[in-house]
Parts: C-alpha cells; sequence; structure tokens
C-alpha cells in the first residue's frame, strides 16, 4: 500500500520538519510506504528551505510553489489531479500535539 500526503502550507517553518519525520516514522512502522506532497503558496518564513533540506535526504517528498496564491484551498485540485490513484490526507499543521 502506498499513502499520499497533501500538505498545504504557508509559513510552516518549524512545523513541517516536525511533521514529515513523524509521518515517515508512522508509515515505516506500519511497513506502508508514503508519498509526500508540499503544495506551498508564497512562504517568506524558512519553510521552504525547511522542505528543500528534507529532500535532500528523502525522496518520498515533492514540492509545489504556487507564488500567486495565497489560500490553502484551491491547492486540493492539482493535488486530486497528481495523486488520481492514492489516498490523500491532508494535515494540519498547526496542530502542538505532533
Amino acid at each position: 500500500m502506498k499513502v499520499s500526503f497533501v500538505l498545504p502550507t504557508k509559513n510552516e517553518h518549524g512545523n513541517i520538519e516536525r511533521l514529515i519525520p513523524k509521518i515517515n516514522e508512522i508509515t515505516a512502522k506500519h511497513n506502508i510506504l508514503n508519498e509526500i506532497l508540499i503544495i506551498d503558496d508564497n512562504s517568506n518564513d524558512g519553510t521552504i528551505e525547511d522542505v528543500e533540506n528534507l529532500m535532500k535526504f528523502q525522496n518520498n517528498i515533492h514540492l509545489i510553489q504556487r507564488k500567486n496564491f495565497s489560500h490553502i484551498f484551491p491547492k486540493f485540485p492539482i493535488a486530486d489531479i497528481m495523486l488520481l490513484k492514492n489516498y490523500i490526507f491532508q494535515k494540519k499543521l498547526h496542530t502542538p500535539d505532533l
């Protein structure tokens, strides 16, 4: 089984670098392959750098930067097209109990 996680982001520096390793840890524990699609809307706080650093060591992370959008909800049509055959989960990043 392969699961796709779609993570819409806007200024999630610090949160994204905690969430992605947790996703990988939990899916590995259950022998589930995963891919993580980050769709970012103009983050200017270091989120992109965090993701790019993680991508250097993990080939399951993909990044789409949307520089002309500022809302999270328009992201999902792109994600749906890219991941038609996989299960899609979205985790709200502002959750203290990662």
